[in-house]
């Protein structure tokens, strides 16, 4: 009895044992293999979620709703483990995120600047990326999605990304937590079994090992979770609670599992759109709710079938050339056709994302019904169709009408202008002239219906003959001064005099834009003025750009009129008590001319304060005949920038560069003049060294530097200054620049650095610079006394330009009370640097205009504020409002 007990002992202590280590190993082993797979199922998970989030994210960003993309975003923060997930554009601003702390930051004030290179990718390749940390701390998941619907290989700029960041320590800690704790139990287990059997073996303790073993197999070939009795000798009992608490610890992370799988499961089947995922065979793997909903089957009959079973419009290989041409790309977009259940078919817009598990290729698949879209695009285009047809037969209509009521009128208005010329008595004069009126203003109207069906028709074909155009405006002003006086107005009409004499258009067509809007100006105005500028815009070698403006001081348009104006048949009063008449054709037409003729059309104006209508024309330049005798062959089509911020100093500069043929511009400051070297070519620039924002100095240093963005880096840059001190030249050249004139700038000097500096075409000089200033340039006198106004240095700087000398007086009179304005109130602050910076612009202007006791003035004011002497400053400036008003005097007399 005790050989035979002895036996089963041993065999109930191995067995014993054995159950323990193997319910131990079983644990260890289990929590081993998901510790080692915790990282690649992350990564799956986190790829999966990230591209079906992906497409609804980026439909909510492409239909400008950022709270829908940010409510998308969110879903990703149903997975426990998400740490971080937030959607940013090109520029690496975070639009949307799951922490509101991060929104509308940079990409590198977020936990995600670890992971930039990975977006950058993601960008760059326009696949999704997605790797583990170096660290193994995390998990990182970059999706690129359309910010807007040019986005693409052509606007990269238009890419953002979904980034999603995974918490991965924390999982492998609590992991690696429960093994070790699982290996402890089970060796602790083990151990306690093997004391206690030998001092408390009994038949109890051999039954309860063989119900821990049997609930031990039982969980290890899955068929549940079981719960033993902790019951029988206190160390057997412990044994069984262990056991118990080791089982409900699997049943929890079981449980955890199937949780996550079903928010994912809820994400899928939420989806508003139809999903679904299939390999390069077709075959369909799994659909959502919506898909099932939308075709009519359920999701088992659904996963028997292949894409080709479903979809009727495209054929197997074009959907397997498409599916294999997203190896190559983020994701394809196109159209289908889809048969329900029922047999019939609705349209459809799939988007089709790539995406690998396994090791195999998969496509994630939204599918969007397009049926209402279809059906209201079909509509449209009916409707379309119908009201072009429409169009066209009445513009037919107007065209026949017109023309048949235009021959008869043409009869009464020329009957009426004979019986004119006859005998009459003062009563038929009276009425044959209201006829007269009445027909010509109804000769108007039915000319304004047939444009008009000539543009819709589009039969109006515009004329391209040569015209002078200041005879055109010149005989324009003549007839509509009259009109103007009649009413007691005050008409002008300014020309530019760069604009051109002899061009090539439509005079007609232009003459009547002109007239109209300069009509409607007289028409509108009771009291006041009329007056139209015209002036240089632009040009080509082959064309010319014009700007006409007529400002008038009339009854003025409300912001609500202005919205109806250029429309045809509309009126900015409309009403029935209108003091003017019209047909609200006039400004429709010259609106459609002004575009023909590569221009456009505006107004600026305020009710009660007098309007201001413009428009711009293109217009081809005739063939030149023989050169003026001051243009230099070699300069002619050379272009130069004048960088100055003194208006009066730019028309100076601009006059003379003109004058001898070149094309010349004007910035105000050294930011202006880099941002036209970026734009634009030029071949040399005038640049001023003293400018508000960015000097001389500094515009230079930035042209010269090889990683600006101007055109030109070694274009010849010569300085303008007023300040003759002491190395002021070595200044200009350490900046970079090649030459140096002082203000105020003398043709002879200006020519001589021209001369050098600008490039050259390989013709001969037909005449040297002095030869070519001769006659023009009077040397300065050495007077000894200072005149108020040497309006013969002017001259001499101006090249005996009259009219220039005429806008540079006027506009140095208009802008330097402003200026004297300024310095008053920079004097007032204590501001000096504001203070010697204006009273330099001052003396410039001066010294230019023949100004020279102002400048004087002028300088000892700078020589006071660079000291920092604010009551010399005080002194200085009486001396120059008293100098400025004495030369005003002088201007307006003409000495």
């Amino acid at each position: 009895m005790r050989t035979s007990f002895s036996l089963r002992s041993t065999i109930a202590i191995v067995l014993a044992v054995l159950a323990v280590f193997l319910t131990g190993a079983l644990a260890v082993y289990d929590r081993t293999r998901s510790y080692r797979d915790l990282e690649q199922v992350t990564l799956r998970r986190a790829t999966t979620l990230s591209h079906i989030v992906a497409p609804a994210v980026e439909r909510a960003v492409l239909q400008g709703d950022l709270n829908g993309a940010e409510d998308e975003v969110a879903r990703l923060a149903l997975m426990p483990e998400t740490a971080l997930a937030l959607v940013c554009d090109a520029d690496h601003r975070v639009l949307c995120t799951t922490d509101f702390l991060w929104r509308n930051r940079s990409l590198y004030q977020t936990p995600a600047a670890a992971a930039l290179p990975l977006i950058v990718r993601a960008r760059e390749t326009m696949t999704a990326q997605s790797e583990i940390a170096p660290d193994g701390g995390s998990v990182h998941v970059a999706c690129p999605i359309h910010l807007d619907v040019l986005a693409g290989e052509l606007y990269p700029s238009r890419i953002g990304v979904l980034y999603t960041q995974t918490d991965l320590a924390a999982s492998k800690q609590r992991e690696l937590g429960a093994i070790v704790q699982r290996t402890v139990i089970a060796g602790s287990a083990a151990l306690a079994a093997c004391f206690l059997i030998w001092g408390y073996l009994r038949i109890t303790f051999t039954r309860h090992l063989d119900a821990l073993a049997q609930g031990a197999a039982a969980y290890a070939s899955g068929r549940g979770v079981l719960r033993v009795a902790a019951e029988g000798p206190q160390e057997l009992a412990q044994i069984g609670r262990v056991l118990n608490q080791m089982f409900a610890d699997l049943m929890a992370d079981h449980a955890a599992l199937q949780a996550s799988e079903e928010r994912f499961r809820q994400l899928f089947d939420g989806a508003a759109d139809a999903i679904v995922v299939h390999d390069l065979e077709g075959r369909l793997l799994d659909v959502n709710r919506v898909a099932c909903e939308s075709l009519g089957y359920t999701r088992g009959e659904l996963l028997q079938f292949t894409v080709f079973d479903i979809e009727t419009r495209l054929t197997p290989d074009e959907l397997v050339g498409t599916w294999k041409q997203l190896r190559a790309l983020p994701r394809v977009s196109l159209e289908g056709v889809f048969r329900r259940r029922d047999g019939s078919e609705f349209s459809a817009e799939i988007h089709v994302v790539p995406f690998a598990h396994d090791e195999r290729a998969l496509f994630c698949a939204s599918v969007q019904d397009i049926t209402a879209r279809k059906r209201y695009e079909t509509q449209l285009e009916k409707a379309r169709a119908a009201a072009e047809a429409a169009s066209v037969a009445k513009s037919e209509f107007l065209a026949n009408m017109s023309h048949e009521i235009r021959t008869p009128m043409n009869g009464v208005i020329g009957m009426t202008e004979l019986l004119l010329r006859t005998e009459l008595d003062a009563q038929q004069r009276r009425c044959l002239e209201a006829i007269h009126v009445g027909g010509k203003s109804l000769a108007a109207l039915l000319n304004n219906i047939l444009d008009f069906s000539q543009f819709e028709s589009g039969k109006l074909h515009l004329e391209a003959a040569e015209f002078d155009l200041r005879l055109l405006l010149e005989e324009l002003a003549a007839a509509l001064r009259q009109s103007a006086r009649n009413k007691g107005l005050k008409f002008v009409w300014v020309v530019a005099p760069e604009v051109p004499a002899k061009v090539r258009g439509d005079s007609g067509r232009l003459r009547q834009i002109l007239t109209n809007l300069a009509g409607n100006a007289v028409k509108f105005t009771s009291q006041g003025e009329v007056v139209v500028r015209t002036h240089w815009v632009a040009e080509t070698e082959t064309d010319v750009t014009l700007r006409f403006a007529i400002r008038d001081t009339g009854i003025g348009i409300s912001p609500e009129q202005q919205q109806k104006l250029f429309q045809r048949f509309s009126q900015a009063d409309a009403s029935s008590t209108r003091r003017f008449g019209g047909s609200g054709l006039g400004l429709a037409i010259a609106k459609e001319l002004a575009v023909r003729m590569g221009g456009e059309i505006g107004v600026t104006s305020q009710a009660g304060s007098g309007s201001e209508f413009w428009f711009t024309v293109r217009l081809d330049k005739q063939t030149p005949g023989a050169s003026p005798a001051d243009v230099q062959p070699r300069w002619r089509g050379k272009r130069v920038l004048v960088a100055d911020d003194n208006p009066i100093n730019q028309e100076v500069a601009l006059g003379i560069l003109r004058h001898v043929g070149l094309c010349a511009d004007a910035v105000a400051d050294g930011a202006e003049a880099v941002s036209a070297l970026t734009a634009s070519p030029y071949d040399l620039v005038l640049m001023d060294m003293q400018m508000p924002e960015t000097d001389g100095l500094e515009a230079t240093r930035i042209i010269r530097d090889p990683d600006s963005a101007v055109l030109n880096h070694q274009i010849p840059i010569i300085a303008m200054t007023a300040n003759t001190m002491s190395g002021q030249r070595e200044r200009c050249f350490d900046a970079g620049m090649n030459g140096y004139v002082t203000k105020p700038v003398s043709p002879a000097a200006l020519f001589e650095a021209l001369s050098t500096w600008l490039p050259q075409d390989n013709e001969p000089l037909t005449e040297s610079p002095s030869q070519a200033l001769a006659g023009i340039i009077e040397q300065d006198g050495a007077e000894p006394d200072v005149p108020v106004f040497d309006r013969t240095g002017l001259l001499a700087r101006l090249m005996k330009d009259e009219e220039l000398a005429k806008v540079v007086i006027a506009q140095f009179l208009k802008s330097v009370p402003q200026q004297i304005e300024s310095l008053r109130r920079s004097l007032e602050a204590a501001d000096v640097a504001a203070l010697r910076l204006v009273a330099h612009s001052v003396k410039g202007a001066s010294a230019n205009v023949g100004g020279e006791r102002l400048r004087q003035a002028t300088w000892e004011l700078e020589q006071a504020a660079q000291a920092g002497d604010l009551p010399a400053a005080e002194r200085h400036l009486a001396a120059v409002q008293v100098q400025f008003e004495r030369l005003q005097a002088a201007m307006r007399s003409g000495r």
